[in-house]
């Protein structure tokens, strides 16, 4: 981190986070019936992958800040990814 607290090469995607939770929402849709309406599927979704901590069960957090994974997919370093 630099002086101010800024990640330095921080991007307005990182690449692999963003990947991490779209391939997260796409396997909890393929699990779950469209059965309960909008509202009750999107709390729902936020209740199982609305954590912020959710990615660090998988990456460390060297690598999850990395350059590398910041700009592509990276495997994960602590658990393998749920697909």
């Amino acid at each position: 981190m630099d002086q101010l607290g800024h990640r330095p090469f921080a991007t307005d995607a990182e690449a692999t986070v963003t990947r991490f939770y779209l391939r997260g929402v796409a396997r909890w849709m393929r699990e779950r019936p469209d059965s309960n309406g909008f509202a009750a599927r999107a709390n729902a979704l936020y209740e199982e992958l609305g954590d912020r901590e959710l990615p660090f069960r998988y990456y460390s957090r060297d690598r999850l800040w990395s350059i590398e994974a910041r700009t592509r997919w990276v495997e994960p370093d602590l658990e393998p990814s749920p697909d």
